[in-house]
């Protein structure tokens, strides 16, 4: 059986870099943190001033800013291959084993993993460093890579 690296190297698809993929992630948390306070603006509007309030605020929307960053990375990577970061960073996500854009199960589990990954404290997206097809905890379970846009 052909392993992904050696499909990749078949199919002349790089993969992406770490630091590609890094500002995409920055790039997504920007964009879904924007999101997050335009949807909830009146909350931190009322709450601002006060750290602590603020942080009560904050902690009492987790669930919904859970469910934000679920919902974004499962459109975008079912839809296009790609959230909004890996657009502009000119990297995408593809299926491992069709080489084409995940089906909407696998782009779920995806994003799902993804918070886990970031609540252990990110090493499901370090753990990437170390295996040749460079996936972390999401791309592994989920079945995809990251790659270069072709």
């Amino acid at each position: 059986m052909e392993s992904i690296s050696e499909r990749l190297e078949r199919e002349n698809i790089r993969l992406a870099s770490f630091d590609k993929r890094l500002f995409a992630h920055l790039i997504d948390d920007v964009i879904i943190s924007a999101l997050f306070f335009v949807i909830y603006y009146d909350a931190f509007k009322n709450a601002a001033g006060d750290l602590q309030t603020m942080i009560a605020v904050i902690s009492s929307f987790i669930w919904q800013l859970v469910l934000l960053k679920v919902l974004y990375h499962t459109f975008f990577v079912w839809r296009y291959g790609a959230s909004l970061g890996k657009i502009v960073m000119g990297i995408m996500v593809l299926d491992g084993e069709i080489l084409d854009f995940p089906s909407l199960p696998k782009a779920l589990i995806r994003a799902c993993v993804r918070i886990i990954s970031e609540w252990c404290f990110y090493l499901g997206f370090i753990w990437m460093l170390g295996n040749a097809a460079k996936q972390s905890w999401h791309d592994k379970l989920s079945g995809t890579i990251v790659c270069e846009n072709k």
